[in-house]
């Protein structure tokens, strides 16, 4: 395989993976704890879209805040590792446009 086809291919790979993206960012999935008392919301990508903590399991007037706090430092850790990750295997792939992949 000469140079020339390993980068048609490296943009055949970069849109494959682009797609892929694209599809994993639409999947949106629910979970619960606690026989549903608290639940949370995200999206395939990885972002926590909400969460709902049932009354009984603290103040009424702090639920709100609570839940923003909750979905807030979750967002921050999951992107964090998100870096993480990419920093990462932009190192394990040293080879000349590969950085492109992650952006």
């Amino acid at each position: 395989m000469s140079m020339s086809d390993m980068f048609k291919n490296l943009g055949n790979l970069k849109q494959q993976m682009g797609q892929i993206k694209e599809a994993v960012e639409k999947i949106t999935a629910e979970g619960e704890d606690g026989a549903g008392l608290v639940k949370a919301e995200s999206k395939g990508g990885g972002k926590l879209l909400s969460v709902s903590i049932d009354l009984s399991l603290l103040n009424e007037k702090d639920q709100e805040m609570v839940e923003g706090l909750i979905v807030s430092a979750v967002n921050q850790s999951i992107e964090k590792a998100r870096e993480a990750t990419e920093n990462e295997m932009k190192g394990l792939m040293n080879l000349p446009g590969m950085d492109k992949l992650f952006q």
